[in-house]
This record gives structure tokens, sequence and C-alpha cells, in this order.
């Protein structure tokens, strides 16, 4: 039986959402949740998206109507943490009920969040599903120390306790709400998640949203950069959004010394951190001996017509290294391997990107191993293994996929949605380290049921 797709509304950071889709992205996810918006609006489903925004100075929360993006209604909820849910819940409510009011009769809506921030505020009643993008504290913590998730983390211990019980509350809200349903485009998020007790039923799995990127011209590249790479007779680059402890691109600078030490003729680009803050581009720049420096070339992130034309520089000499030691997923090595650029992965089972890409192009994380590889590759031909590489990872990667995962997902979560369940079977597994917490309320809320009233007039 087919079931009409319920509205949806989406949920995410303020400050990542640039109007323009080409912005550089300052987190990795700003190009899936663009990918989210960009299916739900063209099924006609995307009914309002809701902003969030911190402010530490109001008492209660707010919201706001904004200009409306691409035709969409747009609200902004204005919040802090140190609120509890009695006050930003009914705000949250108040804006599905804002960007809702123009087209919703009476059906219900699904609430999509972009990542948990605000899903322990999210108002009672409402189905909703979420993407986890950051990666869990506890997890990282486990499989690292607590010193070096602080390092991670950017923050010292309380901030890191901070950030690990929202998310902890975050888990907690989904083992305790069965109107609840996580998008898992990450296996090692889905693992994380189901250790702490969430049943594998209430996941779907998206394939990553990683189309083949649109080949933009050289031509728009900064000067200096396209002649670094065009007098490279081999390059080795990568491109991030951050340069933090996740990412460790001291490994690919490491590497390319040791490559040099070799003689061999490379060149090293390195690509992140926001124009106005060169701090870790500099002391990155610092720990190269002065006699290599020249080999060097390390620039803010960029824009994603710039990053396009990055790939399509380098598909003759270039070779994409991603060094990560935790990516949730990893969209940029994926964009860069569909671009047909030759890309390695440095292994770790902590990286879920390395799962799509063929095992040749696994290498330990050290840099003997990452130089060795690339020896080999220019030995072969780098546009050899490029299309060897692009072959594999299309298939697997496709923006088609994950537009027919989502709406899949979508359609099956709609079949719920036409009118609120009475109480939900509760899921009862829990880890037993953890304080199982107190059950809510799941009847429809008051706040729910008024905005129906409002709306249906």
């Amino acid at each position: 039986m087919e079931y009409r797709l319920a509205p949806g509304l989406v949920v995410l950071n303020k400050k990542y959402f640039p109007r323009n889709s080409l912005t550089a992205a300052q987190v990795g996810a700003s190009s899936f949740t663009f990918s989210v918006l960009r299916i739900l609006r063209d099924a006609r489903i995307l009914s309002g998206i809701i902003l969030y925004s911190r402010d530490e100075n109001l008492e209660i929360a707010q919201c706001q109507e904004e200009e409306s993006w691409d035709g969409v209604p747009v609200v902004t909820v204005s919040f802090n943490f140190r609120m509890d849910k009695s006050t930003v819940a009914p705000s949250l409510a108040k804006a599905f009920q804002l960007a809702l009011a123009r087209g919703l009769k009476t059906r219900s809506p699904i609430v999509y969040y972009q990542t948990d921030t605000l899903l322990q505020y999210h108002p009672d009643g409402f189905r909703f599903c979420v993407t986890h993008h950051g990666p869990f504290v506890s997890h990282f913590t486990e499989e690292f120390s607590p010193e070096l998730a602080k390092l991670a983390f950017g923050g010292d211990s309380n901030k890191v306790a901070v950030l690990d019980q929202q998310q902890q509350t975050g888990v907690e809200r989904l083992l305790q709400d069965g109107l609840g349903t996580v998008l898992a485009h990450s296996g090692l998020q889905q693992r994380v998640l189901q250790d702490e007790g969430l049943q594998a039923s209430r996941f779907k799995r998206l394939r990553p949203p990683i189309g083949v990127p649109p080949s933009e011209s050289p031509d728009i590249l900064p000067e200096n950069m396209k002649n670094f790479i065009y007098e490279a007779e081999l390059l080795l680059f990568t491109a991030v959004a951050r340069l933090d402890y996740f990412k460790n691109v001291e490994l690919l600078v490491q590497s390319g010394l040791e490559l040099l030490r070799r003689g061999m003729p490379v060149r090293i680009l390195v690509v992140g951190d926001p124009d106005n803050d060169s701090y870790r581009r500099e002391a990155l720049m610092e720990s190269i001996p002065p006699l290599f420096r020249s080999k060097f070339l390390i620039l803010p992130r960029l824009s994603k017509d710039h990053l396009y034309a990055l790939f399509a520089s380098a598909q003759h000499n270039g070779i994409f290294i991603c060094p990560s030691r935790y990516e949730t997923l990893g969209i940029t090595p994926l964009e860069a391997a569909a671009s047909g650029v030759t890309t390695l992965m440095a292994g770790t089972r902590n990286v879920e990107a390395i799962s799509y890409m063929p095992a040749c192009c696994h290498v330990a994380q050290d840099t003997s191993s990452i130089a060795t590889r690339v020896q080999m590759i220019y030995e072969d031909g780098i546009p050899v293994w490029a299309d060897m590489v692009k072959n594999h990872v299309r298939p697997a990667t496709s923006l088609e996929g994950f537009r027919d995962d989502l709406l899949k997902a979508w359609r099956e979560m709609s079949r719920y949605s036409k009118t609120m369940p009475a109480p939900v079977a509760q899921n009862t597994r829990y880890r037993s380290d953890k304080r199982k917490p107190s059950i809510p309320s799941l009847y429809l809320s008051d706040t729910f049921m008024e905005m129906l009233r409002l709306v249906s007039v």
C-alpha cells in the first residue's frame, strides 16, 4: 500500500546554514544537509526549515520568522543550554507551527534533526528522525583517551563533559521515545548507538550522498595554487573544513617529507580552516624544516566550486590523502575519488569512508607505509589508479542512491504519521553502566493539538 509522504521540517544550526550551497563548508556535515534539503524540496514535502541559535543573554527561548529559502519558510529558535525542556520545547513547537501554517492541513509532520543537539528539547508527540554526524565523546574517549578527547573536541575537561552529557541526553531520548528514527549514514555511528541499547529496527540506513561533482575549470583557483599544482610532477594533497586533531593532517606532512627525503619529485598541498583563522596553518608550516618549505603550500579551506576545480586540476598528477584518525563518514575523500582523483585512506576502523574504497587504497597510518604506496602509484601511473578508484566508488555512493534511501525511509515513517499513536512501546535495552532514564509521556501534547487546530482553519 502506498502512503502519501508526510510533510518534513528540517532542524539545523543557523551558523552552518549558508544560503548558497557553494559556500565553503564550516563543518563536513554541511553538504549532507544540503542534499537532504534538496531532496525533500524536490519531493515537495519540505514544509519548513528551523534554525537554532545559541544566545547566552536570553532567559527564555524565542522564535522568529526569517526570509524564506527557495520558497520554504525559515524560522529561527534562539536558546541556550541553561534552559530546560519546559522552556525550549514550546518555542520549538511554535516554530513548527509558524513554518507549517502555510501548507499543512491536518497531516502531522516528520521533524528531521540534522544532528542530535536539540534532541533533548524535542516536543513530545512529534514523529522525528535524526542523523548523528559529530563523533560521540564517550566512544572517542574509549578508543583514545580522556586527554586526547580534550584535544580533539577543543576544550577543557568541563567542556568535553558538557558535550558528552548533551549527547547522552539525546541518546536517552531515542531510547525512551518510540516516535524517533535514526537515519544512519555511518555504520560506525550505528554501532555506537546499538551498543547504547538502541534496537536495530530503529535505524534506516542511507548510502552516502556523493554525486559526481561537476568538473569546474581550474582557472577559478587562486593563482598560487594553480601554479603550484601545474608545476608538480607528483602532488599529495588533502582538503578539510578544520585542521583539528581528528583530521591528523600532520601525518600527510610527515609522509611528504619522507618522500622528499627519498628523492621523489613531490609537492604537498594542504587546504583547511577559515581564511581568518591562520594559527593552525602557520603551526603546520613551522613544523616543516626550512629546507623543504618551498615544496609545501598550506591555504584556507575552499568553497565547493573551488574544491571541485582542485579535483579537476589534480586528476593526472595528484593523490588525495585522507589521514584522519576518526571520521564518522568522510565526504570529501569520497568526492575526490568520485571525481576521478586517486585517493588513499589511512586505514582505521574509526573512519567510515574506508568501507567504500577498494582494498588497494587502504594504507597503514604511518609515514613509511603511505610513502611506499605513493611511490608504487607513481610508478604504475596515477591515471591508471584514478580510473580504478573512480569505477569502484561511483556505484557504491551516489546522490540517486541517497535520494532513494531517504525517500524510502520517509515513506515508511509516513505510514505512522497520519495520526499520532497512543503510548508507544518502550525500548527496554540499556547498557548496564548507564542510568536508566525516566520515561516521558508520549501522548499527544497540548501544544501539538493546538497547532493542528490553528493550521486546519
